[in-house]
């Protein structure tokens, strides 16, 4: 096996992801969510033989997934906070969107992010609740909104999805949103091993 070109140490904790923003043409810089240091880390990759830690975002608890918006937004998923943190690079500022405002139970725990630039539609995987979940994205106002759009739970997965009854909560204008949960609700199943571990490791 071929050796690393180089190596950066990011704390104790763990880490979920490691990315590169597809905005970014120059590919200087990559960023790591770390559980145990409950940050979003931003890595210069300018020498690839000693990377070094540029910058770090704080995100509340257990930060998992992340999704480019654009050049400017970062969101990460804050998995037992239940929110989305909207990360504003260029500001280094961070701004936390929960994932269901109405309800006081907590335990959705967002997990992986997926980002459907053309629609402006974020996804995100609710590890406590089995489900995907859908926000539509304005990207107009800062911090964007996120208007949530509906979810798909993991238990009408092999039924025949449609636009009505309870498969989407009460969504209205959803567009395709059934048919793009169904491309994005295999990631449940080769999360959700690594999730459990990942998470029994980050509270230990």
């Amino acid at each position: 096996p071929s050796s690393p070109v180089g190596s950066l140490s990011l704390g104790r904790g763990g880490t979920f992801a490691a990315a590169f923003d597809p905005h970014d043409a120059t590919g200087r810089y990559a960023y790591a969510s770390a559980w145990g240091g409950h940050a979003a880390i931003e890595i210069d990759l300018g020498d690839p033989t000693a990377p070094t830690k540029k910058r770090s975002f704080t995100i509340d608890k257990n930060p998992e997934g992340i999704a480019f918006l654009d050049a400017r937004w970062m969101a990460v998923a804050n998995d037992l906070g239940d929110a989305i943190a909207l990360v504003d690079r260029p500001a280094g500022t961070v701004y936390s969107v929960p994932v269901d405002a109405g309800v006081a139970l907590r335990g959705k725990e967002p997990s992986n992010l997926a980002w459907d630039e053309p629609n402006k539609r974020l996804y995100a995987t609710l590890a406590g609740a089995n489900a995907v979940a859908a926000w539509v994205v304005d990207l107009a106002t800062s911090p964007p909104t996120l208007t949530r759009a509906g979810s798909l739970h993991r238990c009408i997965e092999r039924k025949d999805v449609g636009l009505e009854g309870d498969a989407v909560d009460h969504a209205n204008d959803v567009g395709n949103l059934a048919g793009r949960l169904r491309d994005v609700i295999h990631r449940v199943h080769n999360l959700r091993d690594a999730l459990a571990t990942g998470r029994r490791d980050a509270r230990s």
